[in-house]
C-alpha cells in the first residue's frame, strides 16, 4: 500500500480475525519507536474491548524486561505491540541457533558443486563450524530468560520492513553496482527470528508491510524472498545471491556521466530482470 492507504488497519483487522477464527493464538506487532502510541490508538478505534499490551522502552528496561516477557508468555492478549528497539533486544535460544547453524552447514554442503569459489566456502563453513561450537560450548546461559522462541508468538506483523532489509548477502560478485553485501546485526537477527516463526507455524505466520520494498538495489528483492520465500529458494535450487542472479537478474555495462559531468565511465550494474 501507499501511504495513508490503511495497511495498520489491514494489520490489526487481520490479526484480530485470525484469533477470532482460532488461527492464531498470539499476534505480536513490531512497530517503529515513534509511532507505538498511534498504532494503540487506531487499534483501541477498531477494537474498543481488545486486550493489548504495549511493549515500549519503559516496560522493557532491565528491570521490567523478564516480567514483561513472562506476561507475554503467560497471559492471553489481542495484540502485543512491541518497539522496534525493545524487539532487537530478544534474542533466540541457544538451543535454537545450535539447530540453526547445524541446518545452514547441511545446505552449504548441499551447494557445493555450485558455489561461487570453493576458497569463499570453506571460509563460510570454517564459519558456521565456529559458531556451532560456541553456541554449543561457550554459552553457559541463555542470553534470556524468556527467548523469542519460547515465547508461543503465533503470527508476527512487521511494519515498516525496508528498515530491516539492510541483511549480509553471502556473494561472490564484485564490481557490479546494485549488489550490497554488507549487512547489520539487527537485520540478520531479524532474519533469524522471521524464519523461526515460519519453522514454528508451517512456514507461513508472518506478515510484513511497507509502502517502499525495493529502493537501493537489486538485493532488496532478493532479501525479501530470503525473509518470506526461504522454503521456495531452496526448493528451487537458489543458495546464495550468486544462483539468484544468475536465474533472474541481467547485467549490463554502459556508459554513465561521471559526477563532475566532464567525463564518462564505464559502469556494469543489474539493470533488468529475467525468468
Amino acid at each position: 500500500h501507499d501511504v495513508g492507504c490503511g495497511k495498520t488497519y489491514v494489520m490489526i483487522a487481520a490479526g484480530m480475525e485470525l484469533r477470532r477464527l482460532g488461527k492464531s493464538k498470539k499476534n505480536l506487532y513490531v512497530v517503529p519507536n515513534n509511532i507505538v502510541g498511534q498504532w494503540e490508538d487506531l487499534f483501541y478505534k477498531l477494537y474498543p474491548n481488545a486486550k493489548i499490551l504495549v511493549v515500549t522502552n519503559h516496560n522493557f528496561n532491565l528491570k521490567k524486561r523478564d516480567e514483561t516477557l513472562k506476561q507475554i508468555k503467560e497471559e492471553d492478549f489481542d495484540a502485543i505491540i512491541m518497539a522496534y528497539s525493545c524487539f532487537d533486544m530478544l534474542s533466540l535460544s541457544k538451543k535454537y541457533y545450535a539447530k540453526l547453524h547445524q541446518e545452514r552447514l547441511n545446505i552449504l554442503h548441499k551447494a557445493e558443486k555450485n558455489f561461487y569459489s570453493e576458497k569463499k566456502l570453506s571460509r563460510r563453513i570454517e564459519g558456521i563450524n565456529k559458531a556451532l561450537e560456541k553456541v554449543k560450548k561457550t554459552y553457559e546461559k541463555d542470553v534470556c530468560d524468556y527467548p523469542f522462541d519460547e515465547l508461543g508468538i503465533n503470527t508476527l506483523f512487521v511494519d515498516e520492513i525496508h528498515n530491516y532489509k539492510n541483511v549480509t548477502v553471502q556473494t561472490g560478485i564484485t564490481k557490479v553496482l546494485g549488489a550490497g553485501a554488507q549487512g547489520s546485526k539487527k537485520c540478520d537477527a531479524m532474519m533469524d527470528k522471521i524464519h523461526c516463526i515460519q519453522r514454528q507455524n508451517n512456514g507461513g505466520r508472518v506478515v510484513f508491510a511497507t509502502g517502499t520494498p525495493i529502493t537501493n538495489s537489486l538485493t532488496d528483492l532478493f532479501v525479501l524472498q530470503q525473509y518470506l520465500q526461504e522454503g521456495e529458494l531452496e526448493f528451487a535450487g537458489i543458495h546464495n545471491f550468486d544462483n539468484w542472479v544468475g536465474m533472474f537478474a541481467e547485467k549490463t555495462t554502459e556508459y554513465e556521466i561521471d559526477v563532475d559531468t566532464n567525463s564518462y565511465h564505464l559502469k556494469t550494474r543489474f539493470a533488468r530482470f529475467k525468468n
